[in-house]
Formats: C-alpha cells, structure tokens, sequence
C-alpha cells in the first residue's frame, strides 16, 4: 500500500491492481483497506467526487470490516466539513457521530481510528482558524505518536506530523520560556523526519519541507524567507494537485504579511486560496474565508 518512494499522482493504477487481485484472491480485508486508499490517494478526486467514491464502496466495506467503515466515515465527515455540507467545522450531526466513532473504537480497541479522528479533527480545526481546539486534539496525540509511527501509514504519519507542527508554530509565540524548549525539540524532530523523506520521495514531502521552513522563517521574523518558502511549497502543492496544503500555505501567507499592514499582498494570497480551495470544492471553506477576512480587513479599517 502506497510506497513512499512513488509519487503520489502515480498510485493510483496500483491501487486499482490491488483492488482486481484482492478480489481474485478473496482477501476481503485487504480489499477494504484498498477501497479506502484507492480515493485517498486520488488526487485528482475533488472533495465531493471524493464522497461520491466512498459511498460507492461504503456498502460493501462496512460488511466486510466495521472497522474500515470507521475510516471511511470519518474522511468522508472532513469532506463535508470542507465543501459546506455541516455547519463550521462539524463532527456532530445527523449523518456522524464524533461520540459514536469514539465509543466504537475504544470498546474494540480500534487505536488506529480513535486517533485517525482526532487527527481529522486537528486537520479541520486548523482549516477553520480555531487554534484552541487544534491545540486540545493535539493533546491528545502526543500520548500517541509512537504507536501512530508504528503504524507505518505515511498518510497517516504525515499528517499527524504536519498540522501538530501548525499548532506548535501557531502557539510558540504565546508559550513559556521552557515550553518553548520542549516544543521546539517536537518540531526540529518533525521536520527532520519530514527533511529526510523528501530526499527519499520529493514528490511527496518536498511541499511539507518547504511549508515546515517558512514556519520556522515566520517565528524568525525573516518575512522575505518566509514567502519565499511558503510559495515553493504552493508550487510544489499544486504541480501533485495536493489542494489542501496549497491553499493552507496561502492562507499562512497572508496571515503574514496582514499582520505587517501589507494588505495588497495579503489579498494576492487571499485570492490565490479562494482559488485553489474552489478547484478542489472546498466551497464550505471558500464561505468562511470571505467572511473571515472580509470582517479582519472592516475591522483594521474602523
């Protein structure tokens, strides 16, 4: 399942084969797993063709694994997050119960999906700008990162990884002089981890490398290094249509040069995030940003 060294454009007619054989051979969990990954790793699904994939396969997944189906219906909860199905960063609903999911996998010790939930949590809290929520889900992975390493589930790995960096980065500035030890050993390990695999695959961790320097530029306060990392990472991001580090790395961007009074700027990048987020059909999340920056920018002017 979806070797590191392969660039992730390039999986997906593997996934398809795993599918075929897995139904020759009647191994019917390995089919589940690869249902699952064949849309994860489809990056030219947007994120409604996305729910339409998982619920052509939720059927026959949930028969053979509940908890595959787990899985699926958390993805499938992040989508419609994005695409304005659920009210701003929802994980209670009709159609989904954070509760439910929870109970679930802590009755059948089902680690991988209890902490595959807070890391979509942690992922939708940071796209909707809520830090203090992000910061809660983070703590409840740091118990966890040793056995989500163990996993050997680089999608799963990495994103963990990637947005517990956001949040460390976000909240250094706030932090004490020995929590700001102790975090920064956390995000020298992750981007050391993150630095080594792009070497290894750079088509799919070169993005991250790039994201990770301009983070580290931004708390340096070296703005020029920061953008011009932040728009490597972007390139990077669209050139393997990986739309949601894209648009996160402009929003970043933005944020930073709106703290600097550089509104034009600021708007360049805007524009560019309201763009790449509609390509992928995050329209629930194109909704908030207007609103969002719209009230910021009404705000400065009073």
């Amino acid at each position: 399942h979806a070797p590191w060294h392969l660039p992730i454009t390039e999986l997906l007619p593997f996934m398809n084969k795993a599918v075929e054989v897995s139904e020759q051979a009647g191994n019917l969990d390995f089919l589940s797993f690869t249902c699952l990954y064949k849309v994860v790793f489809n990056t030219h699904l947007s994120l409604t063709e996305m729910e339409l994939e998982l619920d052509m396969h939720s059927s026959l997944v949930q028969e053979i694994s509940p908890r595959v189906f787990t899985l699926f219906l958390i993805l499938k909860q992040s989508c419609r997050n994005l695409t304005g199905e659920t009210k701003v960063n929802c994980w209670e609903d009709e159609l989904f119960s954070s509760l439910e999911i929870e109970k679930f996998c802590k009755e059948n010790q089902y680690f991988i999906g209890l902490n595959s939930l807070y890391i979509f949590k942690l992922m939708s809290a940071i796209h909707y700008k809520d830090y203090d929520q992000a910061f809660e889900y983070q703590k409840k992975l740091l118990p966890e990162m040793d056995r989500i390493v163990d996993t050997n589930n680089y999608f799963r790995i990495l994103r963990m990884l990637f947005y517990m960096f956001i949040v460390d980065a976000e909240n250094y500035s706030k932090l004490s002089f020995f929590k700001k030890k102790n975090v920064k050993k956390r995000m020298q390990k992750a981007y050391k981890n993150i630095k080594s695999w792009s070497y290894l695959s750079p088509n799919n961790f070169l993005l991250f490398k790039f994201f990770m320097e301009a983070e580290y530029a931004r708390l340096k306060g070296d703005l020029n290094l920061a953008t011009q990392s932040y728009d490597e990472a972007i390139r990077e991001a669209l050139s393997t249509r990986q739309f949601e580090y894209a648009g996160l790395a402009c929003e970043r961007c933005l944020d930073l040069w709106l703290k600097e009074g550089r509104e034009k700027t600021a708007q360049h990048y805007l524009k560019e995030a309201l763009r790449i987020y509609t390509v992928w059909g995050a329209l629930g999340k194109v909704k908030f940003l207007q609103e969002y920056y719209i009230a910021l920018l009404e705000k400065r002017q009073e």
